[in-house]
């Protein structure tokens, strides 16, 4: 296997100081310094690179037309954890037909990321593999410790590893204690096996990181993205002196699964936000240039994406979101 070294020699990357600065602006959204709303949207897994390129190309319009009001980062999850089984992203199967070819998978995925991040567009990943995370986190402004993974002492000394800020979903039971004690255990320094750019098994230590963040996703129970979910979320976040500004997906069981359903959510949450709630920084959207075309969770297409967009931003230019 090619060590990350030689992969960022191969394909190196020269946005450090944009990506830096994506970074530094979804902290200073997340702890309330911007007004700003955080928007996270793109296709719930990367797949075709071709498609996902022209769906970045299009994105960055909108990122660009809207940079006053919201900040739009765009999902680049080339890792999906899977219930039993299934495809589990670009970078496991890049040819997605069973063959695993992990080391085109690497070289895959950077070379896609790179062509966003060259775009000029802030990327979002979940972080699953630990092993594999210094091949990509150089190119990833906001990351996300998913719900199956949030009990894991393993990706929580990750979290408190990562040079971005971090977003902790909890259990897909919807049980917020598992984030919040990831929360807690992600801006503490640990001390902990990992691999190194050399490729290398190390000891390494992390620093703790300040900006994990509870992300929203409702459960099989029914959705938490209501007023009076955000208000307990908030409550116990600040019981427990942890940041308490969160995130809401729309997808998951926000939407009962039903990809139709996320611009209601959308929506619902916007309302809360105009009507003054300060404890939401950001929304999640799955969006794709069409339905049916991501290999995983379905999507909502672009002319869906770009209306929702258009709406609650410039509500001007559209007539509202029936």
């Amino acid at each position: 296997m090619l060590s990350p070294e030689e992969l960022f020699q191969r394909y190196p990357s020269y946005s450090s100081d944009q990506i830096s600065s994506f970074r530094q602006e979804i902290r200073s959204i997340l702890h309330g310094k911007s007004q700003k709303i955080a928007i996270v949207v793109g296709p719930c897994s990367l797949h075709n690179t071709g498609e996902v390129f022209e769906y970045a190309k299009r994105l960055k319009k909108l990122h660009d037309q809207l940079q006053d009001r919201a900040f739009i980062i765009m999902r680049a999850y080339f890792e999906k954890p899977r219930t039993t089984l299934g495809w589990k992203g670009l970078v496991y199967d890049p040819d997605h037909d069973g063959s695993h070819d992990l080391k085109k998978g690497l070289i895959t995925t950077r070379k896609l990321l790179l062509q966003l991040s060259n775009l000029g567009l802030p990327l979002a990943a979940e972080f699953l593999d630990p092993n594999i995370a210094s091949y990509f986190s150089d190119l990833i402004s906001w990351g996300v410790i998913g719900s199956r993974s949030c009990t894991s002492q393993i990706h929580r000394q990750l979290a408190s590893a990562l040079p971005m800020p971090v977003g902790i979903k909890h259990g897909t039971e919807g049980s917020l204690d598992c984030a919040l004690n990831a929360m807690i255990a992600a801006k503490a320094p640990h001390h902990f096996f990992g691999v190194d750019r050399s490729g290398k098994l190390t000891a390494q230590s992390s620093p703790g990181n300040p900006d994990t963040h509870l992300i929203l996703r409702g459960s099989r129970h029914g959705p938490n993205y209501e007023a009076d979910a955000v208000a307990e979320a908030t409550s116990l976040l600040k019981q427990k002196n942890l940041p308490y500004r969160l995130l809401i997906d729309c997808s998951h069981g926000n939407s009962g699964k039903d990809h139709t359903k996320q611009p209601k959510v959308f929506s619902h949450v916007m309302k809360q936000i105009r009507e003054g709630n300060e404890n939401i920084f950001g929304v999640m959207l799955e969006s794709h240039l069409k339905e049916g075309l991501s290999l995983t969770d379905s999507c909502i297409d672009w002319e869906r994406t770009e209306k929702i967009l258009l709406n609650e931003f410039h509500p001007h230019l559209l007539t509202p979101i029936s």
